[in-house]
């Protein structure tokens, strides 16, 4: 992308925020790029090629893949061909994109007790940025205050007492979040329309060399969604009037009953 590109882009979405957030403004608009299941009757404008999944090359998917930007990966059998990298013998070979099978059962003996959450309202507006170096734009969380104990967004897990074993809980601070349209990430093989990620950083007194210390220094929170007709979950309720419709898909529900 080159300057001129990116300040047209820029301006574009920009303004697109500012129609949207407008009360007074009664314009219906259409968004600036087309998801697979776009349900606009007009020319779809698509950024990437949504064919592509999880059984397509690396190099042939949507996106970046993670990998290729990781300058300290491990060179060997596994690595040399990313497409049949390993995590066992691979730092970071295949933590992204991850095909998430349904077929795997959700564990039941993991109870996250302590999990609680808080984010700020965002000024989409003023606190989009540009990350020359990712091509990608992005929104800043906390941004008013370099201290941990001043950031408004965060969430607090044991999760991570799966991987560190010696750590009980810890707190993730917002730095940022961002979408990948389509997703980055797949679900039996197939890609979704849209993922939103939300980065974060460790708890500082848990990042650094040491026994004590978490292997981990960033958590990234992912959101997958699916493009649909209103008519879709309006059918939904009509057949089902006790179901949730904000859990309509079994494996999010299934998953989201074990927390109860």
């Amino acid at each position: 992308m080159s300057y001129l590109d990116y300040i047209k882009e820029k301006n574009a979405i920009e303004d697109n925020i500012e129609l949207a957030i407008n009360p007074e403004s009664k314009i219906p608009y259409t968004p600036l790029f087309c998801t697979p299941n776009c349900q606009h009757n007009h020319h779809h404008k698509y950024q990437d090629d949504f064919w592509k999944s999880t059984v397509d090359p690396r190099a042939e998917r949507p996106g970046i893949c993670f990998l290729e930007g990781l300058k300290n990966a491990p060179v060997n059998k596994n690595t040399k061909n990313l497409d049949n990298a390993s995590p066992a013998n691979g730092l970071g070979a295949m933590q992204t994109p991850i095909d998430l099978d349904t077929n795997i059962k959700i564990s039941d003996d993991f109870q996250d007790d302590v999990f609680k959450f808080n984010y700020e309202t965002v000024n989409a507006k003023e606190s989009l940025k540009f990350n020359e170096a990712g091509d990608a734009f992005y929104y800043e969380l906390n941004a008013k205050s370099s201290k941990e104990e001043d950031h408004e967004s965060f969430f607090e897990t044991k999760t991570i007492s799966l991987f560190d074993k010696h750590i009980e809980k810890a707190k993730l601070y917002g730095m940022q979040y961002h979408f990948h349209s389509p997703s980055e990430h797949s679900i039996d093989g197939q890609l979704l329309d849209l993922e939103m990620h939300i980065v974060h950083s460790v708890q500082s007194d848990l990042v650094g060399e040491g026994k004590d210390k978490s292997q981990f220094s960033n958590g990234v929170m992912g959101f997958m969604f699916k493009c649909m007709p209103d008519s879709y979950f309006d059918e939904i309720k009509k057949e089902n009037p006790k179901v949730d419709i904000e859990y309509h898909d079994k494996f999010l529900a299934d998953l989201a009953a074990t927390e109860e």
